[in-house]
């Protein structure tokens, strides 16, 4: 069971590093003729709706199922499971917040690091923040989810 939850935490992080915006996915036909993901076609899609809905905060699944691998080994409960997806959505949404202003420098389709969802949240509650912290309030926003 650990090993399977091993390769599939590898399998995630092979289709994540390797993505390019090139490959064929749910939104582009792409326009090469070779798929340049590791994983092929299934992780140039997977890393493509991964990628571009919660950027870098993609990677907490990677590190999840990493850890989630070696306390099955170990021998160790993951239990309540239901709690702990929820933290995993939340830490992943928290850190593509946290990456929301940081360049992608082309690596993504989007031009940040926190990708679609980051960027948007980030940006709706700089706006909240900005009544009630002038100046700074995005920047505290960044630091929070970050801490989180």
């Amino acid at each position: 069971y650990a090993l399977s939850i091993a390769c599939a935490g590898l399998v995630l992080f092979l289709s994540l590093i390797s993505y390019d915006s090139a490959d064929p996915s749910w939104n582009s036909a792409g326009t090469a003729s070779y798929i340049h993901n590791w994983m092929n076609k299934p992780g140039a899609f997977l890393s493509d709706i991964l990628l571009q809905t919660l950027g870098l905060g993609s990677f907490v699944f990677v590190f999840t199922l990493f850890a989630w691998s070696a306390r099955t080994y170990r021998r160790e409960s993951i239990r309540p499971i239901w709690l702990r997806i929820i933290a995993l959505l939340a830490s992943s949404v928290f850190l593509s917040v946290a990456f929301a202003k940081i360049s992608s420098f082309g690596w993504l389709v989007h031009p940040y690091l926190g990708s679609a969802s980051g960027t948007l949240i980030l940006t709706k509650l700089s706006l909240l923040a900005q009544n009630y912290i002038p100046f700074i309030g995005s920047t505290i926003i960044i630091l929070l989810s970050a801490l989180c």
